[in-house]
């Protein structure tokens, strides 16, 4: 199953809504749940690529030199002509890559 994350303040709370999941998952979609991690968030949880805190989320290591490394190449292709600049600049500009960069740095 794909990867899911719940938080909750009330420790009851989050195990009663996680054995809801659990039954919707297995009763109707067939699909069983991965072991479950209960930890506290104050140190960050990695999730997606990402460690997300209840403040603020941050890209991992990884994630980050993979943009760049992904970026680079983009750069490098319009220089040759491959693709054009406007193409490298939109996608620089995009949302979620403007955002990606702000986490990366």
């Amino acid at each position: 199953m794909d990867d899911m994350v719940l938080w909750d303040d009330d420790l009851t709370h989050l195990r009663s809504t996680h054995l809801r999941c659990q039954e919707f998952l297995h009763d109707t979609l067939s699909l069983e749940l991965k072991p479950e991690i209960l930890q506290r968030t104050a140190n960050g949880v990695d999730f997606l690529g990402c460690r997300i805190w209840p403040t603020h989320v941050k890209l991992n290591r990884r994630s980050k030199r993979r943009l760049r490394r992904r970026i680079r190449l983009l750069e490098r292709a319009a220089r040759l002509g491959l693709i054009s600049e406007s193409v490298v600049m939109s996608l620089k500009t995009g949302d979620m890559l403007v955002k990606w960069e702000s986490m990366a740095s």
